[in-house]
């Protein structure tokens, strides 16, 4: 069920879409607090105790320890709606068993302990478990961002094409760039949308993050795949990645709803 913090931005993101809902007023980035607030629309109650939630699409990529280089836990996509681009994003990520010495051996620019990861959308999966680790998450392997809109990042799915040969200005995707234009993002990049992920003293990240333009739900295959990219100063080595499945909401391929 989800949480009264959550239901409450959703409200907000409804009226953002119907009234001058300007960037003052949300923090895409930012987390919000809510005082146990509910919204109704009209006979619709969107409370905790009435609302039918699973209805809501839902991505959840898992990262099992034994197969992604010892990171284990979630990061859940929770969609307003079956035709929202509004969504919740929940990581909660435990990095306690990763072994930083296999870090070393894979990238030689990794010298130190990793304590950042940037984090984004690639867009193929060869492989039969639901998570992978170092050379399994490589380009050839994965793919690049998911970047349907040719923002055209250095590592965008259309990476060297003419169009993005000739892109200007030059890729800058950041929190406060994407939060005045979402169109100088990848729809994958969510490192650049809302920064990388910064483990804390446990070394876990434990974050939710409200995206008002994140890709919609039948932009989801079944070939998504989010990768935990280790910061070792310029250097980004691939380090873990998990393809997304689908934890609830409307299933297209049944014709019904996925509880």
């Amino acid at each position: 069920m989800l949480s009264s913090k959550i239901l409450t931005v959703f409200a907000l993101a409804t009226l953002a879409a119907a009234d001058d809902y300007t960037t003052d007023d949300y923090d895409q980035g930012s987390t919000y607090t809510d005082e146990g607030s509910s919204y109704t629309d009209e006979g619709t109650s969107y409370g905790s105790a009435s609302f039918d939630y699973s209805a809501l699409p839902a991505y959840t990529y898992t990262f099992d320890p034994e197969y992604s280089a010892g990171v284990s836990g979630t990061i859940n996509v929770q969609y307003g709606g079956p035709f929202s681009t509004f969504a919740v994003i929940s990581a909660d990520l435990d990095f306690g068993d990763v072994d930083q010495s296999e870090i070393m051996a894979f990238d030689g620019n990794c010298t130190e302990e990793v304590t950042e990861y940037k984090w984004h959308i690639h867009v193929k999966w060869p492989h039969d478990y639901n998570s992978e680790s170092f050379e399994q998450c490589g380009l050839a392997i994965t793919g690049n961002h998911y970047d349907p809109l040719k923002a055209c990042g250095p590592n965008s799915e259309f990476v060297g094409t003419e169009e993005c040969l000739l892109k200007k200005p030059e890729y800058n995707c950041n929190p406060d760039e994407y939060a005045r234009d979402p169109l100088v993002c990848e729809k994958g990049d969510l490192a650049g949308k809302f920064g990388d992920f910064k483990l804390d003293d446990s070394k876990k990240v434990s974050e939710e993050y409200f995206d008002l333009n994140y890709p919609l739900p039948e932009e989801n295959t079944p070939e998504w795949n989010m990768i935990l990219h280790a910061v070792c100063g310029k250097v980004t080595p691939r380090i873990a990645c998990a393809v997304g499945k689908q934890t609830s909401g409307w299933s297209s391929l049944s014709g019904s709803y996925y509880k």
